[in-house]
């Protein structure tokens, strides 16, 4: 049986085991795969499409839905595939003919191609169920929000321009954590960045780290630079100083949706601008715990730091 893919709109391919389309809803299967594979691979974004391929990706036919995730499962299923089977060999076959205008019989010789047959196969394996289905009017509005990139304030209401409002202070809450700082390393003062993906690499190393006791050089690199092994001082450093800027920043942008909360207007939202000193002093307050928290935390850092160096030398 000839094997089945799909393919969605940014290139990505999966075999699937079988698939039924609908206006509204689609449910596509797949076995031999792992659920965290299949959630990845549909994201959460709308499709508008989704192309039917061959094992070459060559395009057999397109498929428009405009549809979204709604559920993914697992479950156990027995399952029917078709394995090709042998019936009848190739063989030569010596035909008659007979030629009514001549009066004359001639034989000749014809190969007859070997013959297959579709045999069924049943086996027990995990099925993962894949239910597309239509947006609701607002993720709709979300994605045609996204896709085009104009959002009209002037139509929202307090509580919708309160929301939306949130929404940005919150991406450049993201912005300032993911841009990073410059540290003083080892090798001068280094910029580094603090992606979801940097925060994860520096935190494997701190961990191995800390399995050799701080004694064993570690790679890593700074914005724009090539790998470096750095002494494994630097890499507690660098993690510890980016995770206090990580905390400092999540903390002010609360601080930032608690006042947005309380704008009676949204002119006293528009005034709340990501950056802006904090006067109100319960919010002030705030503010300065987690800052002296987070020099008391640099502090004692630079002091392990201290100690793990004369232990060194020593």
């Amino acid at each position: 049986m000839t094997k089945q893919f799909i393919r969605l709109p940014n290139g990505d391919t999966k075999e699937i085991y079988s698939y039924l389309f609908g206006d509204d809803e689609s449910t596509i299967q797949f076995v031999d795969q792992e659920y965290n594979d299949i959630k990845s691979f549909f994201g959460s974004e709308i499709l508008d499409y989704i192309d039917l391929v061959d094992e070459g990706n060559k395009l057999l036919s397109t498929v428009n839905i405009y549809q979204k995730v709604a559920a993914i499962t697992c479950t156990t299923d027995v399952i029917t595939e078709y394995e090709k089977r042998l019936v009848q060999e190739e063989y030569d076959q010596t035909v008659t003919e007979y030629d009514e205008e001549t009066d004359t019989i001639t034989e000749k010789t014809v190969h007859i191609p070997a013959q297959y047959q579709d045999v069924p196969k049943y086996r027990t394996t995990e099925l993962i169920i894949v239910k597309l289905a239509k947006p609701s009017i607002r993720e709709e509005v979300e994605n045609i929000k996204s896709v085009v990139g104009i959002v009209n304030t002037n139509s929202m209401t307090l509580e919708e321009f309160r929301d939306y409002y949130k929404e940005q202070i919150g991406k450049q809450c993201t912005a300032a954590i993911e841009s990073g700082l410059a540290i003083e390393t080892s090798f001068g003062n280094q910029h580094f960045s603090y992606t979801i993906e940097d925060q994860s690499n520096v935190k494997d190393l701190v961990m191995t780290a800390e399995l050799t006791d701080f004694t064993l050089p570690l790679p890593y690199h700074a914005n724009g630079e090539l790998c470096t092994i750095y002494p494994a001082t630097d890499i507690l450093k660098i993690y510890m100083s980016l995770s206090a800027n990580k905390t400092y920043h999540t903390t002010y942008c609360n601080v930032l949706n608690a006042m947005i909360k309380e704008a009676k207007d949204i002119d006293s939202i528009k005034k709340i601008t990501y950056g802006m000193e904090i006067t109100d002093e319960k919010y002030a307050n705030v503010i300065k715990t987690i800052t002296d928290s987070k020099d008391a935390l640099l502090a004692a850092v630079e002091k392990k730091l201290e100690s793990l160096a004369k232990t060194d030398v020593a």
